[in-house]
């Protein structure tokens, strides 16, 4: 991706810049001492990352004294330009990955000032009142947006975080079927993890004989 990200109004925004002005948010917030991981690790926390977003969004997408205004009172940004917002949207997500994130509409919301309502009324579909289809940018966009989110949560659920099963089963309809095993070289069914625990339990207190018995029969 080039440094340049230059909306068709004129707008020019340099991805080193928004770099530079997160590096100086986060100078302003940890001071001069703190490491690279250390950084990471204080940013994995969400307050301290969303500040950064806030930060970037008053240098560079809140709408100032003199400054045209295209859609609302908290963005600069011409939302007819979706190729330029899916340009902010590669620089964001960039961000969320240097500090251990998980991209979110929410926080892109809170990056480019766009209302996180538009940004929903585009994945339904809804551009401008219903003017375009699904088949619209804006929609294809935002579901591209929202597809990364779920990949995000998707592998941090992958590694053990009970966050992201959590989110995913909230937000994206995910659920959770109990796991069953085979028994090998028999002809009874697959049993499940709690039917095996139940059995081990009683174990202790049973002969094998009578464990073996107590396996469903079909």
């Amino acid at each position: 991706m080039a440094n340049t990200v230059k909306a068709a109004n004129g707008v020019e925004v340099h991805k080193t810049e928004i770099d530079e002005a997160a590096e100086d948010y986060i100078q302003e917030t940890f001071g001069d001492d703190c490491e690279e991981d250390e950084i990471k690790l204080l940013m994995r926390k969400s307050q301290p990352f969303k500040g950064m977003l806030k930060y970037i969004n008053n240098r560079f997408f809140k709408l100032k004294d003199g400054d045209i205004k295209y859609n609302n009172k908290n963005s600069n940004i011409d939302y007819s330009d979706i190729d330029y917002i899916n340009k902010l949207w590669d620089i964001y997500t960039s961000l969320c990955y240097r500090y251990l994130q998980a991209p979110t509409l929410l926080n892109f919301s809170l990056f480019t000032g766009i209302a996180h309502e538009t940004l929903t009324d585009w994945t339904n579909g809804h551009y401008r009142a219903g003017e375009d289809a699904a088949s619209s940018a804006h929609c294809q966009s935002a579901k591209k947006w929202l597809k990364e989110c779920e990949s995000a949560l998707y592998d941090s659920a992958m590694t053990g975080n009970p966050g992201a099963m959590f989110l995913l089963k909230a937000n994206y309809g995910y659920t959770e079927a109990p796991q069953r095993i085979e028994i090998t070289g028999s002809q009874a069914p697959a049993i499940s993890q709690d039917e095996i625990r139940q059995i081990a339990e009683q174990a202790t207190q049973k002969s094998a004989r009578d464990l073996i018995g107590e396996l469903p029969d079909e």
